[in-house]
């Protein structure tokens, strides 16, 4: 009879260890990812979300949060600019097309890639994914859909930090290659779209000091 019990207490303890040590090990997990550069990415996404009223689900989240903290690692832009960015050409709706343009081409996805300007942003895209061996970022590429949020966040969030690279972290210049395809004076549209891109970082952004 005692022999029955030492066994069960100690099957008990077992179990109880085994149950803690897994609960402890995923609030470090949790804790780790939460002040990583992809969890604070996450953090800011949820914000965004939240101001659009856009309900993604949870994978996608992951995936584009991964992506942000990709462009805020490899070329110094902060995830608030990005999404600043999505949340006036889309308002994070990412299968949304825009009406034909001037010259034919029309707008897709999350960041309304631009359908002339899609295979070189693409292409380049794919030449630092693959150059810089950034393995889990490779499935992405395959998706080529421009209405997938993954696809779509990808490649506007590679062209963007091109961009802030390319000018030197100047976000005017930023912004504005990124409407027209190269860096403007800010007067008529291309001051509206900055304004508009800037309300939405300050939303975004709120009173977060660690921006």
């Amino acid at each position: 009879m005692y022999f029955t019990k030492s066994i069960i207490t100690y099957v008990t303890m077992m179990i109880l260890t085994i149950y803690l040590t897994i609960s402890l090990g995923n609030k470090i997990e949790q804790f780790i990812y939460s002040i990583s550069k992809a969890g604070k990415a996450e953090f800011f996404l949820e914000k965004a979300l939240v101001i659009f009223k856009q309900k993604w689900s949870k994978e996608n989240k992951k995936a584009v949060s991964q992506i942000l903290a990709l462009s805020w690692k490899r070329f110094n832009l902060h995830p608030t600019k990005i999404l600043a960015v999505w949340g006036h050409e889309s308002g994070f709706k990412f299968t949304v097309v825009s009406k034909p343009n001037f010259d034919g081409s029309y707008d897709t996805g999350l960041g309304q890639i631009n359908s002339n300007s899609y295979y070189w942003i693409y292409s380049n895209a794919k030449d630092f994914i693959v150059k810089n061996k950034i393995y889990d970022m490779y499935y992405i590429l395959k998706y080529k859909n421009l209405k997938n949020v993954r696809f779509n966040a990808l490649l506007s969030a590679i062209h963007l930090g091109g961009l802030n690279k390319q000018f030197n972290n100047n976000h005017i210049a930023m912004l504005t290659a990124y409407n027209s395809g190269k860096p403007r004076q800010l007067y008529g549209k291309y001051l509206l779209y900055y304004n508009k891109v800037m309300k939405n970082y300050f939303l975004i952004v709120n009173e977060d000091n660690n921006v």
